[in-house]
């Protein structure tokens, strides 16, 4: 299933097309236009990636450019019929509230979303169930430090007090760790009700869009979280029995990936021989690839493949890195 956004006759219209991988026709159905009571097409940007889960896709959108009236939405349709099954505004009473993630998807367990001030876990049906608003959002508003710039990881299963994890962050400079099963909401003077918050490890403070400091989804790998922040290298941090990451990387690269930063990815024979995999956007950019044991090793750098996509994900199956640019698919494998 695809989103596709078109102008017609000076309207601008959002449409899901459910698409045959064999032949790349339209199913029964297919495509339709995605409306909804006090929706502007021409001020939403449909960036985060599709969701398919409960026998729905979900569809979520951001701003066109931050140009008023906009709103954060997510639309759900059946996979089987294409109806409209659920619609949630995450600023029915005001405007702005954009869903970005880099590009992210919604995770499959009870969709967890950053909004711009806010992380929110909706149930399957769009209901909010849950949330968690750090403390000082207004200022963080006030200033463009947007707490959804980047994605969020929905951590296996531990032990422990808190079993259930959340990590995330985003253009202000905290990573959040939250507990899935009570995300701590508001309270005034500290987010010290969530599991934790670390300060000032991920990104840069100079460079393009500094100081925002994550574009990113965490990656995670043998009780290591992984993070390439904005103007920053490549960090593990430990995921310690106590339910918190580590104050400081256990390990970090050398080499300094610029706006937007990049997507870590990890591929494995199960606990050993792990690769960290990500891609930069430099004006030629390259594939570099990690020993997620010790983030110092780079195992592999590629040559430049010219103007590189923001938030590419290098995609690791049967052997094979594919990644994609601004204009050409490469595929890496072993010799």
């Amino acid at each position: 299933m695809v989103v596709a956004e078109t102008l017609e006759s000076g309207n601008v219209l959002f449409r899901l097309h459910a698409l045959n991988v064999t032949n790349g026709g339209e199913r029964p159905g297919s495509p339709v236009v995605i409306n909804t009571t006090n929706w502007q097409a021409k001020e939403q940007l449909q960036r985060p990636g599709l969701l398919l889960a409960n026998g729905n896709v979900y569809i979520a959108f951001g701003s066109q450019g931050d140009h008023r009236p906009f709103h954060g939405w997510i639309f759900s349709y059946s996979t089987t019929s294409l109806a409209q099954v659920g619609v949630w505004n995450a600023t029915m009473t005001g405007e702005e509230g954009a869903i970005w993630m880099s590009g992210s998807g919604l995770p499959p367990i009870l969709p967890a979303i950053f909004t711009s001030s806010r992380v929110m876990e909706l149930g399957p049906n769009l209901t909010v169930l849950d949330y968690f608003t750090p403390f000082n959002q207004a200022a963080l508003s006030a200033v463009d430090q947007d707490v959804g710039a980047g994605g969020v990881l929905l951590v296996p299963d531990q032990t422990g007090a808190v079993p259930h994890k959340i990590i995330g962050c985003g253009k202000a400079p905290s990573v959040f760790v939250l507990n899935r099963d009570n995300m701590g909401k508001f309270q005034s003077g500290s987010n010290s009700q969530i599991v934790q918050e670390l300060k000032n490890q991920v990104g840069g403070t100079t460079g393009i869009h500094a100081p925002d400091r994550c574009f990113t989804t965490p990656a995670f790998w043998q009780q290591h979280v992984y993070l390439v922040g904005n103007n920053d290298v490549i960090k593990a941090f430990a995921l310690k029995a106590t339910g918190k990451l580590s104050l400081t990387p256990t390990s970090k690269g050398t080499f300094q990936f610029v706006f937007p930063g990049a997507q870590p990815v990890v591929s494995s024979n199960g606990s050993v021989n792990g690769i960290v995999w990500a891609v930069d956007h430099s004006p030629s950019c390259a594939l570099h690839a990690y020993d997620a044991r010790n983030l110092g090793t780079e195992l592999y750098r590629s040559s430049g493949l010219g103007a590189g996509a923001k938030w590419a994900v290098p995609t690791v199956v049967n052997s094979k890195v594919y990644v994609g640019t601004a204009g050409k698919l490469f595929v890496f494998g072993p010799i």
